[in-house]
């Protein structure tokens, strides 16, 4: 191929690539995606005539659900990467709200209306849904910063029954005790929902009444949850969990990423890799829950490629290595998604990395949110992914050492992250003193 054709063309390719990586990853560069500023910076709200009265009656809540259920439907006509498939859609499922009365009964029934379209990254969050808040913190370079009043933890749903699947080391959760694995009942007496139990919360002490084993007796703890703008949260916790671990007698690096979105996560990772974990023989990455938003360049963390530079002065000595060249562990589960799937599939192909856990989700697409009326959030699939002419969209990353999650009543254990540390381990040992490089 002719060098000036190619130049050309790769050109072209990198454009398209940052484009969709505006939408999938959050950013690949500092500019925002033309489409995704259109959109989301302003509100999309069906046309109605101008009122003809000075005084004019509040729409009643059915009304106001109603419009909502037509921007829903709207939009996934405007946007939904498969033009006829969204037509279709849109044509069933045309003023389906009209006589929902209530919010849960709306929730429910956009989310059932929704799970009929095939791709990933497609979903309604309520405004009180802390999801929606976080969806806007990884598009921060689309939304205005929003604080919530944090827990520090992550609640998922098993059946009718709500689980603790994360706490953050160092947040109001962990202040209070709540363990991994404790089912949480009750918030201030009211039946727990976690988008409701915290909300307008901040500073003030939630009571939660949790049980801890099956069958067992209610406990109670306060929480006092906290103002936070959730990337901030993120990368301080990431900072915070992120340490040494000894195993076997080896120096294990463990760094925890609940999101990968934007640069700050990626360079506090690339400063944990020159500083504490320096010296670590191995090294485990947590991907497990949270978002996903890695750019493809984060590989490179893992590379041996990067030289180790050593530099000699008159009086002092330093050395700075951008990358892990040790043995790596990547744990995930079925809530790990996007841009972590990748970068967890590149690192898997090249055989540079040991995966731990449960299958992941195989959710791989461009995804593009969308602020509505009411300040809720519809998050549409816009477009598919090939990662290496590979799509990763319902076809889950399966595990190389399967660990089953086994989360609820936990007690605050977590097998998948005890097995990835023994992985770890094991790994230094079988690949013995080689100086460095990648295995």
């Amino acid at each position: 191929m002719n060098a000036s054709v190619a130049g050309v063309r790769g050109a072209g390719m990198r454009r398209t690539v940052a484009g969709v990586c505006s939408v999938l990853l959050s950013a690949c560069s500092g500019q925002a995606h033309p489409g995704l500023v259109e959109r989301s910076k302003g509100t999309h709200v069906m046309s109605e005539p101008s009122p003809q009265k000075t005084v004019t009656a509040p729409p009643t809540p059915s009304a106001v659900l109603a419009r909502l259920g037509d921007e829903i439907v709207q939009l996934i006509r405007e946007q939904y990467h498969d033009q006829q498939v969204a037509e279709a859609w849109a044509a069933r499922h045309a003023g389906y709200a009209a006589d929902v009365t209530d919010r849960a009964s709306f929730e429910a029934e956009t989310a059932r209306r929704l799970a009929e379209l095939p791709t990933s990254h497609t979903r309604y969050l309520a405004a009180d849904d802390p999801r929606s808040a976080e969806l806007r913190a990884v598009f921060d370079h689309l939304f205005e910063p929003v604080e919530v009043a944090s827990p520090g933890a992550q609640f998922v749903a098993q059946g009718h029954a709500w689980f603790t699947a994360r706490v953050f080391p160092g947040g109001p959760a962990d202040s209070a005790g709540l363990r991994r694995g404790d089912r949480v009942v009750r918030a201030d007496g009211v039946a727990f929902h976690p988008g409701r139990a915290f909300a307008e919360r901040a500073g003030s002490r939630v009571r939660l009444e949790i049980q801890r084993a099956v069958a067992g007796p209610l406990d109670t703890i306060e929480i006092v949850p906290r103002r936070q703008v959730p990337k901030q949260e993120w990368l301080a916790t990431q900072k915070t969990a992120s340490r040494i671990v000894s195993r076997e007698g080896h120096r294990i690096a463990y760094a925890w990423l609940w999101s990968c979105a934007g640069e700050a996560h990626k360079q506090l990772l690339a400063d944990f890799i020159a500083g504490e974990a320096e010296h670590a023989e191995a090294m485990v990455i947590d991907f497990r829950d949270g978002w996903g938003g890695c750019n493809p360049d984060f590989v490179t963390l893992f590379s041996a490629l990067p030289p180790r530079l050593d530099m000699r002065m008159r009086t002092q000595e330093s050395s700075y290595q951008p990358s892990f060249r040790g043995p790596l562990v990547v744990l995930i589960n079925g809530r790990t998604t996007s841009g972590k799937e990748i970068v967890t599939h590149s690192l898997k192909r090249h055989g540079r990395v040991t995966v731990v856990g449960s299958p992941s989700a195989g959710a791989v697409a461009a995804g593009k949110p969308n602020r509505l009326s009411d300040g809720s959030m519809l998050y549409v699939a816009v477009g598919t992914i090939l990662v290496d002419g590979v799509a990763l969209e319902s076809h889950p990353i399966a595990p190389d050492v399967p660990v089953d999650d086994q989360l609820e009543y936990a007690g605050g254990r977590d097998p998948q992250l005890e097995r990835a540390l023994d992985v770890a381990a094991r790994l230094v040992t079988e690949r013995g003193p080689t100086g460095g490089g990648a295995p």
